[in-house]
Formats: structure tokens, C-alpha cells, sequence
């Protein structure tokens, strides 16, 4: 009886033993896309976060300026072009980033971050940055024309930097839009546009024009990148 209840303390330490040892299994990692930071004209920080889950992991991101709508392994560049960011082999997530260089100004990029382990590749999110640049600016055709005033029209994209907007007329033709020519309106300042990537209109209304005259305008708009005109219009009163 007494050997086998010692056998029976043998197997159950030897299980106990067993069990503590035992590694903890392994997972494929889980990944999560960041916003980019450090935005200039040519480059940007790519950020994610990844989870090792057991194993040794590495983090890498994927970007375009065509959207992939979900992030997957073959759209766009990889960055970098081979390997990745060491995350290690714990549980807990680990925030990586990576600097991309040799943008365009004023394309909007599409990234995401990926992680793999041995066990498998996980996708985070698609998010977006826009390279700032001057700002695009459209003159639209003026409305409300009368004898003697006018509302001037126009648009601009800032282009992801602040942006302020405002025309020039004359009963000269300037031949191309510039800051020089006839009168400014409003005469300092403009309209905040924001800094957004899309279009924005503006009006500006003016008076004191003379009667049965052709007048010529542009819209201008100007961020910290630049200043830009748009095209020559015309209107008589």
C-alpha cells in the first residue's frame, strides 16, 4: 500500500511540474493603425500598435495614394522594403512607428499597419494623411451683378494648412491673376478657409463699380506653403 501511494505522489508532482512548465500558447498577433505625426512636405511618421501574443512578432506598415479600402500584403509600398520592427514575444501591445519619405505635396495617402508572428499577419485599419501644400483655388463666375456692385465667387482647397481667400478685380485686363493688379477685396486679410482637403467656396460682395463696364477677377488664396490664383474671370454691370 505504501508504494503505491508513493507512485501515486510521484505521478501527481511529476504532472504538477508539468503543468507549471508548460509555455503558454501562441497566437497570431493583432495589430492597430495610429494616426501619422510629423507631417511635412516630403515625409511622414507612420505609427501602429501591435500585439506579439506569445511569439516573436515584427511590425511594418503598407502605404498608397490609391485607397485600398481594406489593408492587405500587396497594395501599395511596404515599409520598410524587408523585415520590420522588432515587437518582441510578450502579451501586451507595443506601439511602433516608421518614418516614409519621398511623398508628393498635396496627395492624400492611404497606410496601415501590419504585424506578423509565426502563427500569422494581422491587419490594422486604413487611416489617412494629406502632404500640405499651397492650396488649389478656382475663380467662379460673379452673381448678383447689378448697375454698380457684384458678388465675387470662388473656392479653394487648403490643401491640409490654413488658408485665407481673396480677390482681385479691375476694369483692366491683367492678362493672368496676380497680387498686384487692380483692387484687393477685402483690401488686407480674407476669408478663413480652414485647412481641410476639400474645396471650400467664398464670396466677397463689392460696390461703387460703374455702369455698362466689363470687370476682371480672380480668386487668390494663400497657406503658409504658398499663395495661388485662380483663372481670369469677367462680368459687366
Amino acid at each position: 500500500g505504501l508504494s503505491m501511494y508513493v507512485s501515486w505522489l510521484r505521478a501527481v508532482f511529476v504532472f504538477l511540474i508539468g503543468v507549471i512548465a508548460m509555455p503558454v500558447w501562441a497566437a497570431a498577433p493583432t495589430a492597430t493603425t495610429q494616426p501619422a505625426t510629423d507631417i511635412t512636405r516630403m515625409s511622414a511618421v507612420l505609427n501602429g500598435v501591435g500585439t506579439p501574443a506569445g511569439e516573436a512578432t515584427t511590425g511594418r506598415f503598407r502605404y498608397s495614394a490609391t485607397n485600398p479600402m481594406v489593408c492587405n500584403d500587396m497594395f501599395g509600398t511596404r515599409v520598410p522594403m524587408a523585415g520590420g520592427t522588432d515587437l518582441g514575444t510578450g502579451a501586451s501591445p507595443v506601439p511602433y512607428s516608421i518614418t516614409t519619405t519621398g511623398l508628393t505635396p498635396g496627395v492624400t495617402y492611404y497606410y496601415c499597419a501590419i504585424v506578423t508572428n509565426a502563427t500569422g499577419t494581422a491587419f490594422g485599419n486604413i487611416l489617412s494623411f494629406t502632404i500640405p501644400t499651397a492650396p488649389a483655388v478656382t475663380t467662379n463666375m460673379a452673381t448678383m451683378i447689378t448697375a454698380s456692385s457684384a458678388t465675387l465667387q470662388g473656392s479653394a482647397n487648403p490643401l491640409a494648412a490654413n488658408t485665407t481667400g481673396w480677390f482681385r478685380y479691375s476694369s483692366t485686363n491683367p492678362g493672368m491673376c496676380s497680387d498686384m493688379f487692380g483692387s484687393r477685396i477685402p483690401s488686407s486679410s480674407g476669408t478663413g478657409l480652414g485647412a481641410g482637403i476639400a474645396a471650400i467656396p467664398y464670396s466677397q460682395p463689392i460696390a461703387g463699380l460703374t455702369p455698362g463696364t466689363t470687370y476682371y477677377v480672380c480668386a487668390i488664396a494663400n497657406n503658409i506653403w504658398g499663395t495661388s490664383f485662380g483663372a481670369i474671370q469677367t462680368f459687366t454691370t
